[in-house]
């Protein structure tokens, strides 16, 4: 251990204390020699010779160097430091311990001791809004050091709670106790969409949620925006990468509640966040911000109605897991039971099992002929079950959504034209509500095939019929033949599969389709980025054409339950 020298970039008294623990190290315990040895370990740039005989005290020693301009200089240095110091909370790299002490030593160097004046340091030294909001709100009636350093340590705790948009999150069920989460499993019903549920097992990529802008937003600004109550977010999932989504016509499994699934991202995607409990006192009514371990409502911004994110014991089982499986494991139990091990004999029993199941019966018997063994039965079996609960059937609630601008076919009781046939208009919108839904009918069958029916599409809302009311009528922009709602039901349409080579197959919910007009052979429906504009509001037109098919050619369709 060497004796430290002076030298002006320390304060004289710290200076003083740090010799004299060297020298009672040494065992020199006497205030002169200690003196005496301090003297002859101050650098001889600082000259305070004039004081030399009158120094014998540390006293008189710490007033000889505080009177050198060195001191002066110091304590301006450390001044300047301290109104440029800036402070990193942890979240950002930073150590609010290395900071204070810092501080402090700064503070003692300058020897700034007036309490107003750290206050305005501390406060200068701030850059983020929630903490210089927070910290100018709790130190009005601060008396001491002490109690200043601990609001300032209570305030930087609560920033490291504070939720922002981009932030990962686990959401936890308080009365069960378990974790939003997801997985690769899909409904069978509904949606269609990647199943949600409650697990209790430690959060992984499936119960991580990624706390975005809502649908339609995006950053105000390069900085962090934090999350306030009543603020709109969406949340995607780190492990399936698509979004938390409810929509009002998708019912729950088992109670029959809004579905909620983890589906592409639209409109309903946004959730606002809601305090759990209302105060009694206005004022912490006020907007605040969100925090970890805050217990909150998570209701779906939806204009039709309330959708309270909710969960409970009530539990469903995928059919490919519940019923089919007690189906198959009864099934391979009879053949045990009656020594039935002749795999052409098991597929014909198979078979008739499913003779109540067109869909079942007809594809199961396409398919038998590869199959050579039980497994292998079972295998083609659960892939038919699943393709069929995506079958849609006659009187289904459908979307159509446009592949190319991702907006869905739609129109508006009562709005209309007023070029062309001045029927009610057709357009594509971004909104999934009710002026996106449309009944579709075959006549005759349950199923559609893609080689030889003919479909209806009647608006929900309206009831009346997507159609081609006359060639003659163009539309708005593009001058294609005209689309539009009318009474007349005799208009029908086909679908086909743009994905299928072959054109065959049933349709299905989230099939890919070209949409041809019957009545006008070769003539596609088709939408595209041009816009038309009807009291003021904008919409974006939906066309018949003749011409090569191309992306803007195809709609999604999406089974909907009412």
């Amino acid at each position: 251990m060497d004796p430290p020298r002076y030298d002006g970039t320390i304060h004289p008294d710290e200076w003083i204390k740090q010799v004299r623990i060297f020298c009672y190290f040494k065992q020199i315990t006497d205030e002169q020699e200690i003196v005496k040895f301090c003297k002859s370990m101050i650098n001889s740039t600082i000259n305070i010779k004039n004081y030399f005989e009158e120094i014998n005290t540390f006293t008189s020693l710490s007033n000889a160097l505080r009177s050198h301009v060195t001191f002066k200089i110091l304590k301006d240095s450390c001044k300047r430091k301290l109104q440029s110091l800036k402070f990193i909370p942890e979240i950002h790299g930073g150590d609010t311990a290395k900071f204070i002490s810092y501080f402090n030593k700064k503070c003692f160097d300058a020897e700034i001791n007036d309490l107003g004046e750290q206050k305005k340091l501390l406060f200068y030294s701030l850059s983020d809004d929630f903490l210089r909001k927070e910290f100018n709100k709790r130190i009005h009636d601060v008396k001491s050091k002490e109690i200043l350093l601990q609001s300032f340590n209570d305030i930087v705790n609560e920033y490291s709670r504070l939720i922002k948009y981009g932030s990962w999150v686990t959401i936890r069920h308080v009365s069960t106790v378990k974790y939003l989460a997801t997985c690769s499993e899909k409904y069978l019903t509904g949606s269609r969409g990647q199943i949600i549920f409650g697990t209790n097992t430690l959060p992984e990529t499936n119960a991580t949620w990624k706390l975005n802008y809502p649908f339609g937003h995006q950053a105000k600004t390069d900085k962090e925006q934090l999350v306030l109550y009543g603020d709109t977010i969406s949340l995607q999932n780190q492990f399936a990468g698509n979004m938390l989504w409810a929509y009002p016509n998708y019912k729950s499994p088992t109670s029959g509640h809004v579905e909620v699934s983890c589906y592409s991202m639209n409109q309903y995607n946004n959730w606002i966040i809601r305090p759990s409990a209302v105060s009694k006192k206005p004022k912490e009514n006020a907007k605040r911000y969100l925090k970890s371990e805050d217990k909150v409502i998570i209701e779906n911004e939806n204009n039709e109605k309330v959708m309270i994110l909710h969960s409970h014991d009530i539990k469903y089982t995928l059919a490919q897991g519940g019923e089919t499986s007690k189906f198959i494991n009864t099934f391979r139990q009879l053949c045990y039971n009656a020594d039935i091990n002749d795999i052409e004999e098991q597929k014909e029993y198979f078979k008739q099992t499913l003779s109540s199941n067109f869909y079942l019966y007809d594809e199961f018997s396409k398919r038998k002929v590869k199959i050579s063994s039980i497994n292998e039965l079972i295998k083609e079996f659960e892939e038919i079950a699943m393709e069929e609960s995506n079958i849609i059937r006659n009187g289904s609630i459908v979307a159509l959504k446009h592949v190319a601008t991702g907006k869905y076919l739609s129109s508006i009781k009562g709005l209309n034209y007023t070029t062309g046939s001045k029927n009610q208009l057709i357009f594509a919108n971004n909104l999934l509500d009710s002026n996106a839904l449309w009944k579709i009918t075959f006549s005759g069958k349950e199923l559609s095939s893609y080689t030889d029916t003919n479909i209806y599409l009647q608006h929900k809302k309206s009831n009346i019929f997507l159609g081609i009311y006359n060639e003659v009528y163009k539309s708005p922009v593009t001058q294609h033949t005209e689309v539009s709602c009318n009474p007349n039901n005799n208009i029908q349409w086909k679908f086909d599969n743009s994905k299928l080579e072959n054109g065959q197959g049933y349709l299905k919910s989230n099939d890919i389709l070209n949409i041809k007009n019957v009545n006008l052979s070769k003539h596609f429906l088709r939408s595209h980025d041009f816009q038309f504009t009807i009291k003021n509001d904008t919409f974006q037109e939906v066309v018949c054409h003749n011409e090569r098919l191309g992306g803007n050619d195809e709609w999604w369709c999406i089974e909907l339950i009412e």
